[in-house]
């Protein structure tokens, strides 16, 4: 009868497949890059959300920028905002004048339809929008200031100083 040789037998068996604790570490790891990549993911879309309202907040700033160099008499006599007296808000009148059917009668009408419609897009576009618009000097040279909230609840703010 032959021998076997033991000691070769069980070197083979032991180096044959995984254990358990190389199986764990590697599930370890697994799950480590897995959270890595989901962080990643999280972060990229807050930036994403954060660049998007910085953006329509630039264009709401340049929008109101258009109306005004578009209503040049208004802008001159501070419909769109003073130095001593900056605009914070909607006319207490909204006016409809630029609607369908309906002509504005002067500068200061347009100036007025025009603040209404960008309010009404601010908050359309930004969550809890406020902004202001101080003429700097006597020259055509305006700031636009406009903050909103963050997705985080943070307060984000953006200026233009901005000349019509």
């Amino acid at each position: 009868m032959r021998k076997r040789n033991s000691s070769r037998a069980l070197g083979s068996i032991s180096s044959s497949g995984f254990s358990l604790v190389e199986t764990l570490v590697a599930l370890a790891v697994l799950s480590i890059g897995l959270l890595g990549l989901a962080m990643l993911q999280v972060q990229g879309m807050k930036f994403t959300n954060e660049s998007y309202f910085r953006t329509q907040a630039t264009v709401l700033a340049y929008d109101i920028l258009d109306r005004m160099r578009s209503n040049k008499v208004g802008a001159d006599a501070g419909s769109y905002g003073k130095q001593a007296a900056p605009i914070t808000g909607p006319p207490t009148a909204p006016s409809t004048c630029g609607d369908l059917g309906n002509t504005c009668t002067g500068s200061p009408d347009l100036a007025a339809y025009d603040l209404t419609r960008w309010y009404q897009s601010q908050s359309t576009l930004l969550p809890g929008a406020t902004s202001s618009i101080t003429r700097v000097d006597a020259t055509s040279t305006y700031t636009i200031t406009i903050n909103w909230k963050e997705s985080n609840g943070t307060d984000a703010k953006q200026s233009w100083e901005l000349v019509i």
